[in-house]
């Protein structure tokens, strides 16, 4: 109990180290400026959102906050304020974090389900054509 008690006081276990594609993507991103994050964005918030919002809601109703529900919530609501990201910068590494975790890349606290969700619906939605576009198919592809 005292080692899981001082990984949650340190923010939780330590995320791996990134592989040598997951740096590759990061890097992409890097260069790709203000126009790439901004088109992956756009793909969250227009052609994800779709498929995302309502899956989370589902689960949201059908499970108890106490069961699971408070730790998919956080999941959801930080998918939310990724939505609202405003400025056009590349990602820091936090935020491409954030995304990696999403599509799988552990050990980290983020809800199986949500990952689940991310994961069906970018492979659903069949992104194809700009690099940036297809960055998060990408994404689950290094996760792994």
């Amino acid at each position: 109990m005292g080692e899981l008690y001082n990984q949650l006081m340190s923010g939780g276990p330590e995320l791996l180290d990134l592989t040598e594609k997951q740096r590759e993507l990061y890097e992409e991103q890097l260069r790709g400026g203000e126009q790439f994050a901004a088109n992956v964005i756009f793909v969250l918030r227009y052609v994800l959102r779709d498929q995302v919002i309502p899956r989370a809601y589902n689960f949201c109703a059908e499970t108890p906050y106490e069961r699971g529900g408070a730790l998919f919530f956080i999941n959801f609501t930080d998918y939310l304020v990724m939505l609202r990201r405003e400025n056009d910068k590349p990602f820091t590494e936090d935020e491409f974090r954030t995304l990696l975790v999403w599509a799988g890349h552990g050990p980290a606290f983020v809800h199986p389900m949500w990952v689940k969700i991310f994961k069906e619906s970018v492979l659903e939605a069949g992104l194809t054509g700009k690099p940036s576009y297809t960055f998060l198919r990408r994404l689950i592809e290094a996760a792994e």
